[in-house]
């Protein structure tokens, strides 16, 4: 089994109704190819953007094809590997294509929280030259957006909504567990389990 996560800057951002219209098309591809995975479409209101993180679960020959055709596909720009790598079992098994929708702000608190996190906490001056880090720098981390993705489908998990949208606002901090101890939920980059 083989797992591919990406990150993208939404080059318009859409919404929920024609999110899950675009997904129909890919779903039905990836039920066909034995691919699972999930999107998430994440909005930084201040800054007026919008993100895609998703993970793509299944053979490689046919992750790879999918991807060289999500690279051409003109709704993003910015197309950036975060994880490609062999796993050991699928992390999103319940969807051809699960999706949520997230604040930027998730991303930011979570990062914040979690040293695993590394510079994707790093909101503001960062680097010699004093530059901001950009949502998208932040999205790519490995850890950051394996969390998030998780956070996204067990939003999803706990709503009973099987292939629909779920919407997640903001995370607190007081409910993040202040070590990775669910083993399918705090993995490392490589999709291993982190110590707990």
């Amino acid at each position: 089994m083989f797992e591919l996560m990406y990150a993208s800057q939404a080059v318009v951002d859409l919404n929920e109704r024609e999110m899950e219209a675009l997904l129909g098309v890919s779903r039905a591809r990836n039920q066909e190819a034995g691919i699972t995975g999930m999107l998430l479409h994440v909005h930084d209101v201040p800054a007026q953007e919008a993100f895609f993180v998703q993970i793509l679960e299944g053979d490689q020959e046919a992750i790879e094809q999918t991807f060289a055709r999500i690279q051409t596909d003109e709704l993003h720009t910015r197309v950036t590997v975060v994880h490609r790598a062999v796993a050991a079992q699928h992390s999103f098994p319940d969807w051809q294509m699960g999706l949520a929708t997230m604040d930027m702000t998730v991303a930011v608190d979570l990062a914040r929280h979690h040293p695993q996190a590394g510079q994707a906490g790093q909101a503001g001056p960062a680097g010699p030259a004093g530059a901001a880090r950009s949502s998208l720098e932040m999205l790519s981390n490995a850890f950051l957006a394996r969390i998030m993705l998780t956070l996204g489908a067990r939003e999803l998990r706990q709503h009973n909504r099987s292939e629909t949208a779920g919407v997640i606002q903001h995370a607190d901090a007081q409910t993040l567990p202040a070590t990775p101890t669910p083993a399918f939920f705090w993995r490392g980059p490589d999709g291993s389990p982190l110590p707990g």
